[in-house]
């Protein structure tokens, strides 16, 4: 397994879930259909990624560019 690439840690935890209910809010932006694939946590209703549990980085490329594209008021 890889190390964290912002700290370097080699303690990363993986997360997998299915939901059937998506709920993203972004200040006064929210997603209920489902998980946008350009978020970095998952695809449709598949939540999926690694996080450093020493220094909480999101174990991804960022920045992933204006995010207000996958939300709506």
């Amino acid at each position: 397994m890889a190390n964290c690439i912002k700290c370097g840690s080699k303690n990363i935890v993986s997360v997998s879930a299915k939901t059937s209910e998506v709920k993203i809010k972004m200040g006064k932006l929210s997603c209920e259909e489902s998980i946008p694939g350009g978020l970095a946590i998952g695809h449709k209703d598949n939540i999926e990624f690694k996080y450093c549990p020493d220094c909480g980085f999101i174990q991804d490329e960022f920045p992933l560019g204006d995010m207000r594209k996958f939300f709506k008021e």
